[in-house]
């Protein structure tokens, strides 16, 4: 053997410095479904990129679930996703707004009776903030996370907007070698702390998904765009998944901003309530008909697959559309004789259900 080449023992050192240990294929038993914070939007150990132009409200619309996280409001969120039992400590990294436009953000949505100001006070331990004027040396955070969840123990971290917080090196959003290993990075930080990373970003020029470098879709987990498709409305909001690598919950749905007017103080109540989806028409999805057709089909659906009956939160998620409207489509077809829902609980086929009269 040659000075220049490496002894076994080195060489296995170094493959294993690099590449760390192999798993072993027979520990698919031991695998585990996704760790949802909120089914189908957040994960631990993932990436979740939000989207949406300039002042479009993706901010607030993270404000809300931030403090619902925090607080331990276990339940529904938007009408559509399920947070997961907690509290969940959340920290919000605000590159564009102080403390005080976050604050008016929250007090805002407490008048819009978005949650009461009980569950904004119990935020408190939970939700920690990091506004524009108390970060120093953005260049260094993203590679400070690590040390951030660990400090707090923290499980979600949100980053806004992405851009205020590249490093130096970066000097260019379409780069996509450079913005690849950035979100890179945040994978890697997601997955060894199994902290939820999400990133805020806006809207391409195009209208598009987060601008600058595709490397940022291809590297996220999760991809949502916040948009006010419908012109003659600028409250009507749609949120779509352009990707879920882990599906769950609804993949488009479509949102209300509900405003209220500004009092004495400057304050404006606001809130965001599910809707029904609007076509470019401007008229809603489907008839009541049509709608009808596809609730029977797949609760039969479901049923033939599991054996049990399917919720009506579920039913709403699949179909996209507001739990409200399922509820009032669900007892037309009870009572029609289409569908089975004993006492207001899941759906189920005719004669599907264990205890269903004749």
């Amino acid at each position: 053997m040659t000075d220049r080449e490496p002894s076994a023992q080195t060489q296995t050192d170094l493959v294993r410095s690099i590449f760390g240990d192999p798993v072993a294929i027979d520990h698919w038993r031991e695998s585990q479904a996704p760790r949802w914070l909120v089914e189908g939007f957040l994960a631990r150990s993932g990436v979740t990129l939000l989207s949406a132009k300039g002042g479009a409200g993706k901010s607030l619309l993270v404000t809300d679930l931030a403090v619902r996280l925090a607080a331990g409001d276990e339940g529904e969120w938007l009408g559509a996703f399920h947070i997961s039992p907690g509290p969940i400590r959340v920290a919000i990294v605000e590159a564009e707004n102080g403390a005080n436009r976050i604050l008016r953000r929250v007090r805002e949505l407490v008048m819009g009776d978005a949650f009461p100001p009980e569950l904004a006070d119990a935020a408190r331990d939970g939700l920690k903030l990091f506004p524009a004027e108390s970060l120093q040396h953005r260049e260094h955070i993203i590679e400070t996370l690590p040390a951030l969840i660990a400090e707090w123990s923290i499980d979600v971290v949100i980053l806004d907007p992405l851009r205020s917080f590249l490093p130096t090196e970066v000097g260019d959003e379409n780069d996509n070698v450079a913005i690849g290993r950035v979100l890179d990075n945040l994978v890697s930080s997601a997955k060894r702390s199994m902290a939820a990373i999400m990133v805020l970003d806006h809207d391409s020029k195009a209208g598009g998904a987060a601008r600058g470098a595709s490397s940022k879709q291809d590297a996220a987990e999760i991809v949502w765009q916040l948009s006010m498709p419908d012109s003659n409305d600028d409250d009507y909001y749609e949120l779509k998944a352009h990707k879920q690598r882990d599906p769950g919950g609804p993949s488009r749905l479509a949102l209300t901003r509900v405003k209220g007017y500004r009092d004495e103080s400057g304050m404006r109540p606001i809130r965001f309530d599910r809707a029904d989806i609007r076509e470019p028409n401007g008229r809603t999805s489907e008839t009541s008909s049509t709608l009808d057709d596809r609730i029977v089909a797949l609760v039969e659906k479901v049923n033939k697959a599991t054996g049990h009956g399917l919720s009506v939160r579920r039913c709403a998620d699949e179909l996209s559309v507001s739990k409200d409207k399922i509820h009032r489509r669900a007892k037309y077809l009870s009572t029609s004789g289409r569908i089975y829902q004993p006492q207001g609980g899941s759906l189920y086929p005719l004669g599907a259900y264990p205890n269903e009269q004749e």
